[in-house]
């Protein structure tokens, strides 16, 4: 797992990360499915953030499952874009290229994600890559649908509407 180098934020980053899996914890002790699935979203951006790249893995297929089961079409987006970026670090090309394709269609159809401000920034890795196996496999994510995107990031055949 690659980590980035230490900054004076990552305490900031550690405790808001800290607050999330308490958050989270808390959802789920409650029964309270949809914030336990907002708080997943934001643990993921935390830890891909602070460069814990298995927990982050960890975290948005948590989340994804989450949100397939609970019909989040906007969460799902995000939690694939996020495992798109965990790929995308890890030097699986093919892999981010193929769920980014996937999130980046669905987006020009129906925005979603594009309507928050800070998407762009958070996007701007998948946008500028140029790597030809991360460029083949956007084109592979452009062919398939959201469901499928979903079943290759969980590792399984799964289906979304």
């Amino acid at each position: 797992q690659m980590r980035r180098p230490a900054s004076a934020g990552d305490d900031d980053l550690k405790s808001a990360l800290d607050q999330y899996r308490g958050s989270v914890a808390s959802a789920r002790a409650c029964g309270f499915q949809l914030w336990e699935l907002w708080m997943l979203d934001s643990q993921l951006e935390v830890e891909l953030e602070l460069g814990l790249l298995d927990e982050a893995e960890r975290t948005g297929r948590e989340g994804l499952v989450s949100a397939t089961r609970l019909d989040d079409l906007r969460l799902t987006r995000s939690l694939l874009t996020g495992l798109a970026l965990v790929a995308l670090r890890r030097g699986e090309m093919e892999r981010a290229g193929t769920l980014w394709g996937t999130v980046a269609d669905a987006e020009l159809e129906a925005p979603l994600l594009t309507l928050h401000p800070d998407y762009r920034a958070s996007i701007e890795p998948l946008e500028t890559c140029t790597d030809r196996r991360f460029l083949a496999g956007v084109e592979k994510g452009h062919s398939i649908t959201l469901g499928e995107g979903v079943g290759l990031a969980l590792g399984e055949p799964h289906t979304v509407p």
